[in-house]
């Protein structure tokens, strides 16, 4: 027997067999039992408290039907009570056995749509009670195990979509998408990134103005800044103090390799975010919002070797409510996206580095003429949105034969690496540099009218002349180039842009060398001898 408004505990788990003929195996689960009868309640009560189970007793009369940290409920239903009016403010994690005083089958129907578990009807016999709760139990157990198996099964959708998808920028949003979506942000950012790319920043649509955005990103990067060499970022999920009560998570995004750096890389050497010895104030994690492309590489300082480049990813998470808590359950989803994103973005990055080398002349490790050709179609389609066309110019290196029949053949192959690396500094980082074959060089420049590429190409052709190639090998090789150029405009295809570029470069070789021209609408090819 228990006190009235008390719980009691026993002493240990019993495992015994009810007239039914059933094992029950109950462990401390907690039952609160709600009836103005008092002779009910302290009959149930014993009944309960013989299997084991964690009993609590009230009155029905003055109680708000909340019974939060209890697992059972078993209500007793007054005379003339509706059980939806009782039933509709328990929360839906408790299971919910009724007690009537009324055999009435539409009453029954009611209890049980309204979310009741059972129906009983009074008196009550003991085992039936006992059936009743344990049936409940397994039912929630059930209904727990369903929904954990639910949100697995989202979680591995999640990560199947994320393991697919090969571009950058779009496992950007989708990461974001899918952290923000299983921690219950309000909203957050995704920093991706690698030697290979400039700044890539996403932002979830939640109301996140971009003044907010800029101001996590700078948050980011100091928190960034300020990790300790060697910090293994799977170890768990830091969070942030922001303004008003708002707290930042920052979730590493660390694959299998569990280390954010080089692949390969000693745990000691990689620094978030910094290069390897940088102050702590002066790390940068890729570019701020709006900064010129190129300025700086993710995970690297700007400047720095490719080689040398530090790859690494931060989500930055933002909650509402400011606890800047997850539950046990939350923080391990969230943690095993973040693995699966860190995988992801590893797998994306390895695609296009293997893509670039499909794109890269082996020589001069400039695009080749099938990336242009790519390079141009979007450059074109970027034109017709925005209303500014790319130009082309087509070079050509002037008397090149001469060269290869004086030095042979190998220094004719440096010259052209070490011109390529001219042409390279001569143009912006969004622009592009291609060995179109040979000799030749297509210089794709960004958004460019025909008069800006005029001066453009004038620049590279005067840096040309002025340079002297292989002057370490004390060979001080002087070469000039013939320019061609052409502008894109609505209607133009890649192929038919090049032909314009080149025909105005054959123009300029036939006339004099060493000059630049530009394409007529009336060009036409000449002779190719040279």
């Amino acid at each position: 027997m228990i006190a009235e408004g008390t719980s009691a505990t026993p002493a240990k788990v019993k495992k015994k067999v009810c007239s039914c003929g059933r094992f029950v195996l109950v462990s401390h689960a907690r039952v609160l039992i709600l009836d103005d009868d008092a002779a009910c309640r302290r009959l149930c009560a014993d009944h309960l408290e013989a299997d084991g189970y964690d009993v609590e007793t009230r009155r029905l009369a003055g109680e708000a039907a909340s019974p939060a940290g209890f697992d059972v409920l078993v209500l007793g239903l007054p005379h003339e009570a509706r059980p939806a009016d009782l039933l509709r403010s328990i929360d839906p994690e408790v299971a919910v056995v009724v007690l009537s005083p009324s055999d009435s089958v539409e009453q029954a129907i009611a209890a049980m749509h309204a979310g009741a578990r059972d129906y009983l009807v009074k008196p009550v016999h003991a085992d039936r009670l006992r059936l009743a709760v344990l049936r409940a139990l397994e039912t929630r157990r059930l209904v727990r195990e369903n929904e954990r198996l639910a949100g697995a099964l989202r979680l591995y959708e999640h990560a199947q979509r994320m393991r697919r998808c090969l571009e950058p920028e779009a496992l950007c949003r989708m990461g974001l998408d899918s952290l923000v979506s299983v921690s219950g942000a309000s909203a957050g950012i995704l920093l991706l990134g690698d030697e290979h790319t400039e700044t890539r920043l996403a932002a979830a649509s939640k109301g996140m103005p971009p003044a907010e955005v800029e101001r996590l990103v700078k948050t980011v990067q100091l928190v960034l800044a300020q990790q300790e060499p060697g910090a293994k970022p799977n170890a768990g999920i830091v969070a942030a103090e922001l303004e008003e009560g708002h707290r930042m998570l920052l979730v590493p995004l660390a694959g299998q390799a569990g280390q954010l750096g080089a692949a390969g890389s000693p745990a000691g050497e990689a620094r978030w975010g910094a290069a390897a010895g940088s102050p702590a104030g002066e790390a940068r994690w890729g570019a701020a919002a709006g900064s010129p492309a190129g300025e700086a590489r993710w995970g690297a300082a700007a400047g720095s070797p490719a080689s040398e480049a530090r790859w690494g990813a931060m989500a930055a998470l933002v909650l509402s409510d400011g606890h800047g808590e997850l539950a046990r359950e939350v923080a391990a989803d969230v943690a095993f996206l973040a693995r699966q994103l860190g995988d992801a973005a590893q797998i994306a990055r390895r695609f296009r580095s293997a893509q670039e080398l499909l794109e890269r002349d082996e020589l001069t490790d400039l695009y080749n003429a099938r990336a242009l050709t790519s390079l141009v179609g979007r450059h074109l389609a970027r034109g017709v949105s925005i209303g500014a066309w790319p130009s082309l110019l087509f070079l050509d290196v002037d008397r090149f034969k001469e060269i290869n029949d004086r030095h042979g053949h190998l220094v004719g192959s440096r010259v052209l690496v070490e011109l390529g690396r001219v042409l390279r500094r001569g143009v912006r980082d969004l622009d592009a540099v291609a060995r179109f074959g040979g000799d030749e060089f297509v210089v794709l420049l960004a958004e460019t009218e025909t008069d800006a590429a005029l001066t453009a190409a004038e620049r590279l052709r005067r840096a040309v002349e002025a340079h002297r190639f292989l002057a370490r090998e004390a060979l001080e090789i002087q070469i000039t180039i013939t320019v061609g150029i052409a502008t894109g405009a609505e209607g133009t295809t890649p192929e038919a842009l090049l032909r314009a570029a080149d025909q105005a470069m054959y123009r300029g070789k036939a006339a004099s060398r060493n000059v630049v021209v530009q394409a007529t609408e009336t060009a036409r090819s000449p002779s190719r001898d040279r």
